[in-house]
Formats: structure tokens, C-alpha cells, sequence
């Protein structure tokens, strides 16, 4: 699990911002794009076979315009609430896991592994979270790589 806490933290929100931002400006363009598309495809009922490829071509651009608009924004709301909590929730792992009365006799040795447990699987939970999100990331990047 990686922390991420004060300036650096700062700087990646930050990023995460200007990416959200990037693509409210460019949702004007997508907008346009499909208006065009559909004047297209209204003046253009009876078509020839050359002229469909084109249309197609560009009702394939004008979706995957707006697949990323809509993911980009979504996986960077994600990644920003990933990092804001990954500094409080190792803290409390590890938190947990040091107050776990190893030492005292009055606690069953049952009742600490469990609590221990609990506390490796909440960090097995944080793991895989951050590996789908990786994953979201990667598909993301070969979306707009395909592009």
C-alpha cells in the first residue's frame, strides 16, 4: 500500500484536477463531433458504400470520444480518494496490529490471531483495490491508445 501524504499529496490531487478539468474542455468537442454525425447521418440517408465506411469511422470516434470522457474523470475521482485514504488506513492497520496484547494471558491466543487476521485481510482488501485500479488505468491506456 503506498502512502501518499502532504506536499506530494497535493501535487497528485492536484494533477488529478487539471485531468478532470482537461476533459470538461474537451466535452465541447465531443458535443460537436456528435452534432456532426447526425447532420451527417440525416443528410446522408441514402449513401454510397464508401461514404458508410466514413460514417462509421466516425460514429466509431465519436463513442470512444465519449467512453473516455466519462472514464477518464471517473477513474481520477478514484485514484484521488484511493491516495486521500491510504495514509489513514495503514494507520490504523498498523495501529491495530501494535495493540494487539500478545503479552497478556487474560486474551485468548484465539481472540489475537483473529484480530491480527482481520487486520492482514483489510490489508489484502487495500492491496487488490489498488491493483483494479491499476487495471482500470491500464484499459484506460490502451482505449486511448486505440484512439
Amino acid at each position: 500500500i503506498r502512502i501518499v501524504e502532504g506536499p506530494l499529496l497535493v501535487s497528485y490531487v492536484t494533477m488529478h484536477v487539471c485531468v478532470i478539468l482537461v476533459c470538461l474542455l474537451t466535452l465541447s468537442s465531443a458535443v460537436s463531433d456528435t452534432r456532426r454525425l447526425f447532420r451527417r447521418l440525416e443528410i446522408r440517408r441514402h449513401v454510397r458504400d464508401g461514404q458508410k465506411k466514413s460514417l462509421h469511422e466516425d460514429a466509431g470516434h465519436v463513442v470512444m470520444s465519449w467512453i473516455q470522457l466519462v472514464l477518464v474523470p471517473i477513474y481520477s475521482i478514484m485514484a484521488i480518494d484511493n491516495k486521500i485514504r491510504s495514509g489513514s488506513s495503514v494507520a490504523g492497520i498498523v495501529n491495530d496490529i501494535t495493540d494487539i496484547p500478545w503479552e497478556d494471558p487474560s486474551v485468548s491466543n484465539y481472540d489475537k490471531k483473529t484480530r491480527f487476521f482481520d487486520n492482514v485481510l483489510v490489508c489484502l482488501n487495500e492491496l487488490e483495490s489498488q491493483r483494479r485500479l491499476g487495471i482500470f488505468c491500464g484499459y484506460l491506456l490502451v482505449h486511448m491508445l486505440l484512439k
